[in-house]
């Protein structure tokens, strides 16, 4: 059983849909459906890191960094990624924020490293869409040295 800590009062449902957004999120990254990736962002969407702030206006530009990344979190062994929900806060005019550690593996299923990131939800009421992911521990630098059209 994964304890979730959260933050206000999160319906079981909307855990659920959290859950729902980030598994397809993770399996489309995994499968390299990227174009399916990219459909889940609210644009313009944002990437941080400690030492950058990634913009993204357009599906097409977050697909060339997300086919970038992709193949450099391949080539360093880092086959799957897996993750686990730490805490959620409650929604606030339709946004909220959840705590993740992801957790990557290599082509055995062997554990290669975990990273932690922050996902930036929109609450759209049919759908959710994320508006924004702060990486705060990843264990792959290289992608993110990846040139992109928009970045602040």
């Amino acid at each position: 059983m994964v304890a979730i800590l959260v933050v206000g009062e999160v319906s079981a449902a909307m855990l659920l849909r959290v859950q729902a957004v980030l598994e397809a999120m993770f399996s489309n990254l995994n499968a390299d459906r990227i174009l399916d990736l990219v459909e889940l962002y609210d644009y313009p969407f944002v990437i941080q890191t400690e030492d950058q702030l990634l913009v993204f206006t357009s599906k097409d530009e977050a697909a060339d960094y997300c086919r970038s990344f992709r193949a450099e979190f391949v080539e360093g062994g880092h086959l799957k990624t897996f993750i686990h929900i730490t805490a959620q806060e409650m929604p606030r005019v339709g946004r909220f924020r959840v705590w993740t550690e992801l957790r990557h593996q290599d082509s055995h299923g062997d554990p290669t490293g975990t990273s932690n990131a922050i996902y930036y939800f929109r609450d759209y009421g049919q759908r959710l869409y994320l508006e924004m992911m702060h990486i705060t521990k990843l264990i792959l630098r290289a992608p993110l040295a990846i040139e992109v059209p928009t970045a602040l």
